[in-house]
């Protein structure tokens, strides 16, 4: 069903943590409190660390009712291949303004509208939030039950599992996790190489083995070890690729009798090198127990349909912000599938609530591998956002009235 747009909203707003420079940290890490101050490295950033902002975008329809999105980018913006830091300046949204009469056509067909605008990624990204929202009310159902008929998929009948990332408390936040008994963890910051993974990664092998140790207070639990490194195991072997290769061969022993997954062990320049990288840690790592992830210069949908086409990984961490509309999520999710990929449906600790509750719906009808639990750091919030929006999800395709 169309419907048209009377108003449109831009409202400033902030992210649920922070931008900060990854690689001026990882160079020279400083501690929390100090990087407010510290000036940045990254073009477009005026501190190490600087609040999020954030762009809520409204759509008011001719029946009064008004559906929102929010605009933003990721935490770590600006570093490969990504979109500047974002800056909530409602003069952004102009084209949103002046053409909403545009949209209303169809959720796949504002999408490529959107495309043909030439927005950002991150408006592209609030605008289509706002837009599901609508034509999901508009059509009379829930959010879930509106993207399996937009894309010809079954109904969901289950949960997608998630994922939690413990930012930098690899303790408590850990702990949390593993009692909230996600299914992948701890992921957490990269920021800090000298005391999260040591000199010669003997710091983070330690940790595996507290790891280990906690998951055991748990009975019949038994979930994946995922460590993203944000490329930082290029800057603790000083980018001698046989040290990484051997080291990781460590790690993934030490992990047993757990499955291991590395996100982003190696910086590369380019999404040609991190492809030509991979490709080499995959053939070196053939009979190793662990799963290669990609999440570094996989920023759009033809990225992600590169890195799932080339055999090198395993996974693909699917960023929201960073890929734009909704509908480039889709399609990220399905090249993944279709070529025995997996996918982790992501994004960035800064999403606020508005924007990490649009990936339930868009995980119930699509199947990631993972749901990555968001936003902030605080990891509470994050798994009780997304697990209670599943259920209320799955509860509303239960009713009669689906």
């Amino acid at each position: 069903m169309n419907f048209s747009i009377e108003r449109v909203f831009a409202v400033p707003g902030l992210g649920a943590y922070y931008n900060e420079d990854l690689l001026a940290l990882q160079q020279h890490p400083v501690s929390p409190s100090q990087r407010y101050t510290t000036p940045a490295h990254t073009p477009g950033m005026r501190h190490l660390r600087q609040v999020a902002e954030v762009l809520s975008l409204g759509l008011q329809l001719a029946d009064g009712g008004v559906f929102w999105g929010d605009a933003l980018g990721v935490s770590y913006a600006g570093k490969s291949g990504r979109e500047g830091v974002f800056r909530a300046n409602p003069t952004q949204a102009g084209v949103l303004f002046e053409r909403s009469s545009e949209l209303g056509k169809g959720f796949k067909e504002d999408c490529a509208t959107l495309a043909q605008w030439g927005v950002s990624r991150a408006l592209g990204f609030g605008i289509s939030q706002a837009l599901l929202r609508a034509h999901a009310s508009v059509s009379g159902t829930c959010m879930t039950s509106f993207l399996c008929k937009e894309y010809s998929l079954a109904l969901p009948s289950d949960r997608v599992e998630l994922h939690g990332s413990c930012g930098y408390d690899w303790n408590d936040n850990v702990d949390k996790m593993v009692f909230y008994r996600l299914a992948s963890l701890p992921a957490g910051q990269g920021d800090d190489l000298p005391n999260r993974v040591g000199q010669r990664g003997e710091k983070l092998l330690e940790y595996v083995s507290w790891l280990k140790s906690r998951v055991a207070l748990q009975k019949d639990y038994t979930p994946v070890f995922h460590f993203d490194f944000h490329g930082g195991l290029d800057l603790v072997f000083e980018r001698n690729r046989n040290q990484v290769i051997e080291y990781l061969c460590q790690l993934a022993t030490a992990c047993l009798p757990f499955k291991l997954r590395v996100e982003s062990p190696l910086h590369a320049a380019n999404r040609e090198q991190m492809l030509q990288a991979y490709r080499e840690l995959h053939e070196a790592l053939e009979g190793v127990s662990l799963e290669l992830v990609a999440d570094e210069w996989a920023n759009t949908a033809e990225d992600v349909q590169v890195f799932a086409e080339s055999g090198a990984v395993d996974m693909i961490h699917i960023k929201m912000p960073d890929l734009g509309s909704l509908d480039n999520t889709v399609r990220a999710i399905q090249v993944c599938q279709k070529n025995g990929v997996g996918s982790l449906l992501g994004g960035s600790c800064v999403e606020t609530f508005v924007s990490s509750t649009i990936a339930v719906p868009i995980a119930l009808a699509l199947r990631p591998t993972l749901l990555m639990a968001k936003s902030g750091m605080g990891v509470n919030e994050a798994v009780s956002s997304a697990h209670n929006e599943m259920g209320r999800e799955l509860a509303l395709l239960q009713s009669p009235c689906e």
